[in-house]
């Protein structure tokens, strides 16, 4: 019989994307007459206000055309969304002609910095039923107890944010690959220092140790990792269920929130800037696709009740990537890596003990 596992759990998010300024004006224009209100990414929701002649004032939030307006000056402005960079101008003025049209456009993009978002405590079963599709052998099913809430980076590290850090120029917002399971340890540790934290790494080349009485940032535990990604979700996605298990064909729940190898490019399959898809309901983009994330742990060959024995393998990856099937997309799906090894589908996303 399956001794159930608890984890306490004393975390707090972090991680922070970068973000510059975003211009408004829509290069395709308005597609019909009245008054056009667009924002990118598209799945944000970003909110709004628009004002014009004779007192008119409308608040509300993503994109909408609004048809039947009295000619006159209209001024949008946009409101401020967590973990973005408000559009640059943040409000604009738009001459709307009788029967005529006129465009609001802007852009959002992923702030420099941490930013992170509060995931509550609860339970949850990790892993996978064995009857999901594309489930693997090492995905026993088991409840969890997170019992306190922590913080964890609505991104995954940007190539901006790692050049803050660490020193560089990059105002990308792609995701830092290419950075070893240390390199990202050592990332935490300066961006702790930068902040006035306590470190809650100790170490040096491949010997290091966590201690999480420290308020630093950290990467986050597996356990961790895949609670945040399922965000109360018991299906195969965050926000549904998997139909199409390899490249093809598209499957449409995995195309609306992740970067697979089903929408990430032909003939090569590239990373994207983060935040382009939908997020999860505790508003955490990325968990699917785009690249696999670093966790803390180490990965062990299991007995047939999930129990770890003999020596570690690698450190845990999380997430899948954009050049991978659908099915290492999923919730549940456990990969490792030698934690040495730097790739161009790797990155990773940080996190902090506590709210």
């Amino acid at each position: 019989m399956r001794v159930k596992r608890i984890t306490h759990l004393l975390l707090a998010a972090g991680l922070a994307l970068l973000a510059s300024g975003c211009g408004d004006d829509d290069p395709t224009g308005p597609a019909m007459s009245g008054l056009s209100i667009r924002s990118e990414p598209a799945g944000l929701g970003a909110a709004w206000q628009l004002s014009g002649p004779d007192g008119f004032s409308l608040s509300a939030a993503g994109d909408t055309t609004l048809a039947d307006l009295p000619a006159g000056s209209y001024t949008l402005a946009w409101q401020d969304a967590a973990g973005w960079e408000t559009p640059s101008p943040a409000a604009t003025v738009r001459q709307l002609e009788s029967g005529g049209a006129a465009a609001f456009f802007g852009v959002y993009r992923a702030q420099i910095g941490p930013a992170m978002a509060v995931v509550p405590a609860g339970v949850f079963t990790m892993g996978s039923g064995r009857n999901e599709p594309g489930r693997n052998d090492d995905e026993f099913a088991s409840e969890y107890y997170i019992n306190d809430a922590f913080r964890i980076s609505r991104f995954e590290v940007t190539e901006a944010f790692w050049d803050l850090v660490m020193g560089g120029t990059s105002d990308s917002r792609l995701p830092k690959t290419g950075v070893t399971w240390y390199e990202a340890l050592q990332f935490c540790n300066a961006l702790s220092l930068r902040e006035g934290l306590t470190p809650v790494y100790a170490g040096s080349g491949t010997t290091w140790t966590w201690n999480p009485l420290n308020d630093g940032y950290r990467l986050p535990l597996e356990a961790e990792w895949e609670y945040a990604c399922r965000a109360g979700s018991e299906t195969e996605l965050a926000n549904g269920s998997l139909t199409s298990l390899d490249c093809e064909p598209l499957d449409p729940t995995l195309d609306a929130i992740g970067w697979s190898c089903q929408n990430s490019g032909s003939p090569v399959h590239r990373a994207h800037e983060v935040g382009q898809k939908l997020p999860n309901a505790w508003g955490l983009f990325d968990m699917h696709g785009n690249v696999w994330e670093w966790c803390w742990d180490s990965y062990y060959e299991t007995d047939s009740e999930g129990f770890p024995t003999g020596e570690s393998l690698g450190q845990v990856n999380r997430g899948g990537a954009f050049d991978n099937f659908a099915r290492f997309c999923r919730s549940a799906n456990r990969h490792y890596t030698e934690p040495g090894r730097g790739e161009a589908h790797r990155g990773f996303r940080i996190a902090r003990s506590g709210e």
